[in-house]
């Protein structure tokens, strides 16, 4: 349980080789949609029931006794929000005293009372009662537990018009797109799954895996096939691997067609599966994706999917970051999308952001992201890091509010926001 990995310094992570973070090539570029695209529609927020309440409540919403106390709420800087069995979870309520121990004020609501005590769907009901917290200034941080049909999801339309859910538009309080406060999710359907998660969590950060992991970087890429010609390895070699400092050791698994590199796939997905189970901080992706996979039949003979993810022994757990398509899609029920088990289960990740729907040029999104993560900066937390690469890309976009706008909304996180990286 939780109390004892508390009590304890982490063998799991202290016994491995010093490791870092990986790079797979696909990372800033996406993969699925045209990589330099200038024509890509606005994607719409489309919430249930949002239009029935306005999102800044100026008036406190009177309660009954055994609902929600907006009291409780108020001066809350990190809200939690899931299913009463998960809330009542003696993982969760140990995790709960953890945050709280470092200074965190959280509160923590029931999504059916939440929904019961709003005139509108559990959608619209969720951003409201977010909005409503956040009216006091103090909120920085909601955790939702669940997958999307426990814990609802907003939708959106993406490039292709096919329907994606996320999270953005809960922490979207001002309607300008980006989010103002830090969001994550735990996408659990059980409470074992979500012990797992809570685990993996403490035992990161007990094991000071940005200090004793940092040191080797896998950069993972698909094969050299974009539509303008640019690499998805490029993406690492021209962004992301500069803003790396110079004492790391970044070692590089890029899928190309010349058998110098890697004979054939099979053996990159081996490398990759090797290198995770060593340890490592960070594991980035560039290149294409699926619901289940990193990478795509069309183009990978062997890509690292599910199967692999269930075969997972390491005892560090580390970040994941993929630009590709899909593999961050929300699912329902005990299927788990690609995402979803490297965070649910008892291996694998401690957190994963990545794309819902299908995308593509997102390469300021990605370098907003390890901008923040390698720079000289007071972000120590995933769910701050998040935000400023969101920010990062409405800024520096070239092509325009449409682009940035989509990908504010395409990629999201799985896991603690608070989580603490460095």
């Amino acid at each position: 349980m939780l109390e004892n990995i508390l009590k304890k310094s982490v063998k799991k992570g202290i016994s491995i080789v010093s490791a870092g973070a990986i790079f797979l090539s696909g990372i800033g570029a996406g993969g699925c949609v045209n990589y330099h695209s200038k024509s890509v529609p606005v994607i719409e927020e489309i919430v249930s029931g949002y239009e029935e309440v306005p999102e800044n409540i100026e008036e406190p919403i009177e309660f009954e006794e055994e609902g929600l106390d907006m009291k409780d709420f108020l001066d809350k800087d990190y809200l939690i929000v899931g299913p009463e069995h998960f809330l009542e979870n003696k993982t969760l309520k140990e995790y709960v005293k953890h945050r709280e121990n470092e200074g965190f004020k959280i509160g923590l609501a029931d999504i059916e009372k939440v929904d019961e005590f709003y005139a509108s769907e559990v959608t619209g009901s969720l951003k409201n009662f977010i909005g409503e917290v956040s009216s006091s200034g103090s909120l920085k941080y909601v955790l939702l537990v669940g997958k999307r049909d426990n814990v609802p999801a907003s939708y959106f339309y993406n490039d292709s018009q096919r329907k994606g859910f996320g999270d953005n538009a809960f922490a979207n309080l001002e309607g300008d797109v980006v989010p103002e406060i830090a969001i994550g999710r735990i996408p659990s359907e059980n409470e074992e799954e979500l012990e797992n998660s809570l685990e993996k969590i403490i035992s990161f950060e007990q094991s000071n895996s940005w200090e004793n992991y940092e040191n080797v970087f896998v950069a993972a890429a698909d094969r050299n096939v974009l539509w303008d010609g640019y690499g998805f390895d490029e993406i690492f070699e021209d962004l992301i691997i500069p803003l790396v400092p110079l004492e790391q050791n970044v070692t590089r698994l890029y899928e190309q067609d010349s058998p110098i590199i890697f004979a054939n796939s099979q053996k990159l997905t081996a490398d990759l599966v090797n290198k995770i189970n060593e340890g490592v901080f960070l594991v980035a992706y560039a290149g294409h994706g699926l619901e289940s996979e990193w990478g795509n039949t069309n183009f990978y003979e062997s890509n690292f999917n599910l199967e692999n993810i269930n075969s997972l022994e390491n005892q560090v757990y580390p970040i994941f970051y993929s630009s590709g398509c899909l593999t961050n899609a929300y699912s329902e029920g005990e299927e788990d999308n690609f995402g979803e088990a490297l965070v649910n289960s008892e291996k694998g990740g401690v957190a994963y952001f990545g794309a819902s729907s299908q995308t593509g040029g997102s390469q300021y999104l990605t370098e907003g992201f390890f901008s923040a993560l390698y720079g000289e900066n007071d972000l120590n937390r995933i769910g701050d890091i998040i935000v400023y690469a969101k920010n990062f890309a409405r800024d520096n976009e070239p092509w325009g509010w449409n682009n940035w706008n989509k990908h504010a909304y395409e990629f999201n996180l799985l896991g603690d926001p608070t989580l603490k990286i460095k």
